[in-house]
């Protein structure tokens, strides 16, 4: 330990001195100043040491680092989605965070950025942070002033280092250290974002939501050249409370491609107000200021992007949702079951060998970069997306598909019946399985849940009843399996309404131009969905009305050979003046369960029957019971049952 610096301080000298004790006071002020200079090196060194050490091991640790260098007010500590969260961001390099006010986004960043800068900066390395937001106003009134804050609760005992200097090291918009500076970029300045250049960089984007694509589309040459294992490193994180379904911070969470390096988090208002940054009593204060069904509600409160004259027919938040259903169904112990798969491949395979399905949505590829994809459903579950490369043979499709049928129980397969999937939908009626063709581009009778609105094509009833069925507030809980692409086809497809109260939603050729790819994903698990009796509407109509509907509906191709009898509502395509055979059909007995002479009574089995909301059927009797539909258990009720 060198010896105390104060010693080596030099004494005035006095100006009457003669000029042979002048020059000796001088030669001894110099050699006082030159060992008090190497006393603070010395110092400095052994201070170095420490800082270097302790910060070394927080290199890519920032929860312990801020558990252990923060002095936490009483009561205070990261909450466990903060956590998540910071180490997301040293897995994943980019993350995007949105949910409610209140949630402490802004301390997170804050955290992280003082987290980045001494450990980066302990290690020697060259590091920059650039923070922005959407004003410059919530960079100095809000981001800046919450980076000190936190810094005046930093331990410097534990990091080892001296505090900050407020006129050379924090100042009021920068942090400048020995070997790296954070500064503000105004949101208008994306040239500046494009110009930072470091061994290290950090990117923090604050109220992300509307932050320009230019200034994230400025950061995208830093990532490219950005290395693990050559000491590059470039992170970014973007964190916000919603809006409207627009931009790239919406784009990111919806999944879009060219997006998926991101990894994206959504706190939901139940997390906040466990971990006690929000109460139950300011959300009935919003809710009763703004309405639950408002989007400021729903912005605000519950971290959805939502807006009064958004398009898109399936809401964000419901697709998540679905999500959070299948992950409370399929994950145990934080251990996901199943196999995984590759993503091309499809998501983990959770069907087990003697698993019974209901029904297999099936997306044929038309060619190129399409995949077909099929959707295993079971009762309101969808348990796992297979896909397959395009192949033109079509018996390779249609021989999976009656595979996958005759080993779960003969589901009835329902087949995207256009261009190749004609030939894939006659394939497997030849077999004998039951199959029903979807043609997306028919003219449809069927109505939403209200009654109220047609469609003007059967593709813009299959994805409005999907939507339907979503929807929270009738009680469906459809689970979906957590899938990027996935949710990325369900929020793709936009809607208008046209004369005659009909509703339109997008084509697949429409979609497919916007996004870059084709939704087979989710048209596969749109197909398997209409298997439940059409829309709910409709199940009111008699069952005379419904087989005229589909009648007047089905145009697709027919086999070559007589198909075996399917049960299901391909039977209902045959027109009921014929048997199977095609030859005039017997006349019925009268009374609708009179039976021949001789013969036992038939008791129609949907007799004393009624709609539930999911679009099977259930016993009426007075203690509401369940759903009869193997595998469904909804309690239920359609609003106009």
């Amino acid at each position: 330990m060198a010896a105390p610096i104060s010693q080596y301080r030099a004494l005035p000298i006095p100006a009457n001195l003669p000029d042979e004790e002048r020059l000796e006071l001088l030669i001894k002020a110099r050699e006082a100043r030159d060992m008090r200079r190497e006393a603070e090196a010395q110092a400095a060194k052994e201070q170095g040491f420490v800082y270097q050490r302790r910060s070394g091991s927080y290199f890519d640790d920032p929860v312990a680092w801020a558990h252990d260098c923060i002095a936490w007010p009483e009561g205070r500590a990261l909450t466990v989605y903060q956590e998540e969260i910071l180490t997301a961001l040293v897995e994943h390099r980019k993350v995007s965070v949105r949910g409610p006010r209140g949630l402490g986004k802004t301390a997170l960043m804050s955290i992280a950025l003082l987290h980045f800068a001494l450990t980066r900066d302990a290690a020697g390395a060259d590091w920059k942070c650039i923070t922005t937001a959407s004003t410059g106003n919530q960079l100095e009134k809000y981001l800046w002033p919450e980076v000190h804050k936190w810094a005046r609760l930093l331990r410097w005992d534990v990091i080892g280092r001296d505090p900050f200097d407020p006129r050379r090291e924090l100042l009021q918009f920068n942090l400048k250290l020995r070997y790296g500076a954070a500064s503000k970029v105004n949101p208008e300045e994306p040239e500046q974002m494009e110009g930072a250049h470091a061994d290290q960089l950090f990117y923090v984007y604050d109220e992300a939501k509307l932050i320009t694509d230019a200034m994230f589309d400025a950061t995208v040459g830093a990532f490219s050249t950005a290395g693990k294992d050559d000491g590059t490193s470039a992170y970014a994180m973007a964190m916000s409370t919603p809006g409207d379904p627009v931009g790239r911070f919406y784009d990111i969470h919806a999944r879009r491609p060219g997006l998926e390096s991101w990894w994206v988090r959504w706190v939901k208002l139940e997390e906040a107000i466990t971990a006690g940054r929000v109460t139950d009593e300011w959300e009935g204060e919003v809710a009763a200021l703004w309405g639950k069904s408002s989007a400021l509600f729903r912005n605000h409160a519950l971290g959805e992007f939502a807006s009064s004259s958004t398009d898109g027919v399936i809401p964000l938040g419901w697709i998540e949702a679905a999500f959070d259903r299948w992950r409370a169904m399929f994950v145990v112990d934080g251990v996901m079951q199943g196999k995984h798969r590759e993503v091309a491949d499809g998501t983990r395979a959770i069907v087990g060998p003697n698993d019974k399905l209901h029904t297999i949505g099936v997306d044929v590829a038309l060619g190129g970069e399409d995949r077909t994809v099929f959707a295993l459903r079971q009762g309101n579950t969808i348990l796992e997306l297979r896909r397959y490369p395009f192949d033109d043979d079509t018996t390779v499709i249609s021989g999976k598909v009656v595979g996958v049928q005759r080993a779960h129980g003969e589901p009835k397969a329902i087949v995207d019946a256009i261009g190749v999937g004609a030939g894939v939908f006659n394939e497997i009626r030849a077999e004998g399985t039951p199959v029903a063709g979807f043609v997306g581009s028919q003219g449809t009778h069927r109505h939403d849940i209200s009654g109220e609105f047609g469609f003007t094509r059967k593709r813009s009833w299959a994805y409005w009843n999907l939507r339907e069925m979503l929807d929270p507030t009738n009680g469906c809980d459809i689970a979906l399996p957590p899938d990027d692409r996935l949710l990325g086809d369900l929020v793709a497809p936009k809607w208008k309404e046209m004369a005659g109260a009909r509703i339109q939603v997008e084509t697949k050729e429409e979609i497919k131009k916007r996004i870059g790819r084709s939704p087979d994903d989710g048209d596969a698990v749109v197909y398997a969905f209409t298997e439940s009796g059409g829309s709910w509407a409709d199940l009111y109509r008699s069952d005379d009305e419904l087989a005229e509907q589909l009648e007047a509906e089905v145009d697709v191709p027919q086999p070559t050979q007589k198909p075996a009898r399917s049960g299901g509502w391909a039977d209902v395509y045959r027109p009921r003046d014929k048997d199977d055979d095609g030859q005039p059909a017997k006349p019925k007995p009268s009374g609708s369960n009179a039976a021949p002479a001789g013969q036992e009574q038939q008791v129609d089995p949907r007799a004393g029957l009624k709609p539930c909301a999911c679009g099977n059927l259930r016993r009426d009797h007075p203690d509401d019971g369940p759903c009869i539909e193997e595998g469904c258990g909804c309690q239920a009720f359609s609003p106009r049952s």
